[in-house]
Formats: C-alpha cells, sequence, structure tokens
C-alpha cells in the first residue's frame, strides 16, 4: 500500500457492539486497491472500499467497507499522520485501544508504506 492509500475514515454509531458512541469518529484506515476486492464489485462512483486499523472492529466495520469519498480525508502530510487526529485518539481511547488501533495498526502501516514510496522512487529514477 502506497502513502496515499492511508486514509481517516467517518466511522458511524455501529462501531461498537455495545452502543458506545465512537469518539473521536474519524479512525485511520487505508483504502483498498483493486486487486484486494476479492470479488466485490467496484465501488460506486464517488464511493471506495476501506479497511480501519482495528481487528476489534464490530460489523459493519471489521471488514472492507464502501464509504464516499467525503467520508475520508488523507492521512496528514507526507509520512505523518495528521497530529489533531491522532491527539484526539490518544485523547479519547483508553490506552489499550490506543496501542491497539494506532501505534500497532497505522502507525506500522504508514512506515511500511513510506518505504514502499521510496522504493518505487527509487525504481522510476533507475528506469529514467
Amino acid at each position: 500500500v502506497r502513502s496515499d492509500a492511508l486514509v481517516w475514515a467517518e466511522v458511524d454509531d455501529r462501531y461498537y457492539f455495545d452502543g458506545r458512541k465512537p469518539r473521536p469518529k474519524w479512525r485511520p484506515a487505508f483504502v483498498l486497491p483493486p486487486a484486494a476486492y476479492d470479488g466485490r464489485p467496484p465501488p460506486i462512483k464517488g464511493n471506495r472500499y476501506v479497511r480501519v486499523f482495528d481487528d476489534g472492529a464490530c460489523t459493519p466495520w471489521d471488514a472492507a467497507r464502501m464509504v464516499p469519498d467525503s467520508k475520508t480525508r488523507p492521512h496528514g502530510v507526507g509520512f505523518a499522520w495528521n497530529k489533531k487526529d491522532v491527539l484526539a485518539l490518544r485523547k479519547r481511547l483508553d490506552a489499550r485501544e490506543f496501542a491497539h488501533v494506532f501505534e500497532r495498526g497505522a502507525a506500522p502501516a504508514l512506515a511500511a508504506a513510506a518505504e514502499h514510496d521510496r522504493d518505487a522512487d527509487d525504481d522510476d529514477a533507475d528506469a529514467a
């Protein structure tokens, strides 16, 4: 996954099984590339498939989900998650959930994406 596939996705009130409201509503996620649709039809125009970095999320957020483009926004600038959104997550989630969602999910994904981007850029430079 390239870094431009990393986004913040707005989740709805069905995020938790116990009826808690998700606060903050924006969670780190990634946009699925077409090769990962796994038999799903292409997204409807103006939509994309996203998956949040939270294996503990409840249905329908426990798998890739089609959402409107307006319910996603860029992850941040360059190879950094948006600090304001990360601080909101840290403040509103308990330490265990924050570690699960961000420290073990979103942060390593961005590091891997950055490495992928650099490798792709190196390959482009070599081809030129």
